[in-house]
């Protein structure tokens, strides 16, 4: 992350509700294109996205960043984006994910159920193996898109 989208995601922190968490944030001074990724615990809805647009385009530091304007999007995670934070598999306890880890199988991506999960662990059903990982541990892990 930059500097500019340290500001950015230090601004943006400020009007953030309860529970929710800055994902991501992009941004291109060039262009004045900024992009905030934000999750919860619970999804992140329309009505949240649109609060959180609406608060950073009242914000004297947020538009004092971009003197000669901005583009601003605001989102939540899409289903091929990445699991990063505890939360986040806090929320898909029960579903099957992608992941690899490091120095297990081969760092081959596998698939695992997501048993349970806490802040320091994440706890995962691989090949009917019950598996307890450090966070850390994983190099990518993302939710397994099944189609009926």
């Amino acid at each position: 992350m930059n500097d500019l989208e340290s500001k950015i995601k230090n601004i943006a922190n400020n009007v953030l509700s309860i529970n929710q968490k800055i994902v991501n944030v992009s941004s291109n001074i060039g262009t004045g294109y900024v992009r905030i990724v934000l999750d919860s615990d619970k999804n992140i809805s329309l009505r949240d996205t649109t609060k959180m647009t609406k608060l950073l385009k009242k914000s004297a530091d947020f538009i004092n960043l971009f003197p000669k304007g901005y583009r601003l999007e605001v989102t939540s995670p899409g289903l091929d984006s990445p699991l990063m934070f505890p939360f986040q598999f806090k929320k898909h306890i029960g579903r099957k994910i992608n992941i690899t880890l490091k120095n297990k199988f081969n760092n081959s991506n596998v698939e695992a159920l997501i048993k349970n999960a806490n802040e320091s662990y994440l706890f995962l059903v691989i090949n009917k193996e019950n598996l307890k990982i450090r966070y850390e541990s994983i190099i990518v892990a993302k939710l397994k898109i099944l189609f009926n």
